[in-house]
């Protein structure tokens, strides 16, 4: 009886969840970017879209790499607003005015400016030399701008696609290029062949369909590429479009379309849950949705939250 009495009571570990919604909560619009949480943490999801969960900012949060990259996004799109056409002499100069103006958002954190303003001057250099490589070939430029599209799902029902290219490109032959800049590590060709980084893909048809209104026009998409904001030469040398092993760029991007189009009415018909964690092996952060999840609990099972995932 004593031992009765010490021993710990026996405790029942969390499930997954596999939450399967009413058909009329599924949310009818999706952006590209949310299409990526689908394809690997379905709840997170779920928990922002049909509970109407929104995450909290951090109170007193100090600028972190997030901020950065937002800086340095703004930072090249308004020079390339700006020069959509043709580079200006000093280029270097006025992309440095710019940054100027946009680092005095800043000035009540002076580390910022210590250590975020000696590499983005590393990075104007490098900016600029990309950009004269590649204007010659261009008729002109666009950035963040949106595109969306209304797509009929299979057994009824649609969904509405949206997306915002960091940077379009319209070559002097009137076809498209889509570009995405990252300050963090890009996903590799074969992330995007699986499906598990469909943003570019998607806004490849969202293009070739209907354009970037309202200055760029439905038109083939000839390149998608992703480049990092880095101030290391040597990142700015591998500008080269996403390339896949055996299947053409458009055979990728009509493939994801339907793929989507498929995995978004299973879920409405129930056959699909939206489970947690999916595709664990391509969370590269904690979710905010994690501890609603229990993710700690359940994950500690064994098998379970180490699913790699062949395709999304």
């Amino acid at each position: 009886w004593a031992g009765l009495l010490s021993a710990p009571a026996r405790a029942t570990p969390a499930s997954r969840p596999k939450p399967v919604p009413a058909p009329h909560l599924h949310p009818k619009r999706l952006s590209v970017t949310e299409v990526e949480t689908l394809y690997r943490d379905p709840y997170a999801l779920f928990a922002r879209k049909i509970l109407k969960l929104d995450a909290l900012p951090e109170m007193a949060e100090d600028p972190g790499a997030s901020d950065r990259g937002s800086l340095l996004h703004d930072i090249v799109a308004e020079f390339a607003e700006t020069y959509p056409e043709q580079m200006p002499a000093g280029a270097a100069a006025s992309l440095i005015e710019i940054g100027e103006r946009m680092f005095r958002a800043f000035d009540e954190t002076p580390e910022v400016r210590a250590f975020w303003w000696p590499r983005f001057l590393m990075i104007v250099q490098n900016f600029v030399g990309w950009e004269e490589r590649r204007r010659p070939e261009l008729a002109r430029v666009a950035v963040e701008h949106d595109t969306q599209g209304e797509f009929p799902l299979p057994g009824g029902g649609g969904i509405l696609l949206t997306g915002r290219a960091d940077r379009i490109e319209v070559t002097r032959e009137g076809k498209l290029r889509i570009i995405d800049f990252k300050t963090g590590a890009p996903p590799s060709d074969e992330q995007v062949r699986l499906g598990f980084a469909p943003q570019l893909t998607l806004e490849a048809e969202l293009a070739l369909r209907h354009g970037f209104p309202p200055t760029v026009r439905a038109a083939p998409v000839e390149a998608l590429m992703y480049l990092k904001l880095g101030h290391d030469p040597k990142s700015w040398q591998k500008d080269k479009k996403l390339a896949f092993k055996d299947e053409s760029q458009a055979d990728v991007t009509a493939r994801h379309l339907a793929h989507l189009l498929a995995h978004l009415a299973a879920l409405r018909a129930g056959k699909e849950p939206y489970v947690s964690r999916r595709a664990p092996a391509y969370i590269k952060y904690a979710s905010p949705y994690d501890q609603l999840a229990r993710v700690k609990e359940w994950s500690a099972a064994p098998g379970l939250g180490s699913e790699t995932g062949d395709e999304a």
